[in-house]
């Protein structure tokens, strides 16, 4: 028999807003051959994030030297399945993105990304950025896709993204 565990994390800022989640899994009690907690690849997982984000900003931090990210949003997504298998449902609903490269002449705002969670994919419904210049000059990129991470046997998964662009000028 295993032993349940939780886990939850709540932050809320005013310059990043809430990020909340919660995960339930198994842990296995030590053994008499002395060994610690084990948490087993079959061990099954029970979760739930909700992303309520004012301002994206500080997940520049996450992006290439240079990059930087804004944009507001939200996801609410629940994980299912194993540890060794985890599975996801949700949604993924962002608006006002900005991508700036400023050494590669990147410049992208007005966005917007909807994308669905869904086991082991994320499928794009929509993506649309509009290119320096906004709505009076830039150019409008738009796409569709998906990323998935499928599971290998012989180590991590390896995301795999397909995408459909569509630049107009």
């Amino acid at each position: 028999q295993g032993q349940q565990a939780t886990a939850q994390a709540l932050l809320a800022t005013r310059q990043f807003g809430r990020l909340q989640g919660r995960l339930t899994t198994q842990l296995t009690p030590p053994g008499a051959a002395g060994e610690g907690w084990q948490w087993r690849p079959d061990a099954p997982l029970e979760g739930e994030l909700q992303a309520r984000l004012t301002r994206m900003a500080p997940l520049s931090a996450f992006a290439p030297p240079g990059w930087r990210i804004d944009g507001e949003g939200q996801a609410d997504a629940r994980l299912y399945g194993t540890r060794a298998q985890p599975e996801w449902q949700g949604r993924i609903d962002l608006r006002r993105l900005a991508l700036r490269a400023a050494l590669d002449d990147i410049d992208f705002s007005d966005g917007e990304l909807t994308a669905r969670l869904d086991g082991h994919q994320m499928q794009i419904e929509r993506l649309r950025l509009r290119g320096a210049g906004g709505a009076d000059g830039g150019g409008l990129l738009t796409g569709e896709g998906r990323a998935s991470w499928p599971r290998r046997a012989d180590g991590p998964p390896r995301p795999d993204v397909r995408l459909t662009l569509q630049a107009q000028n």
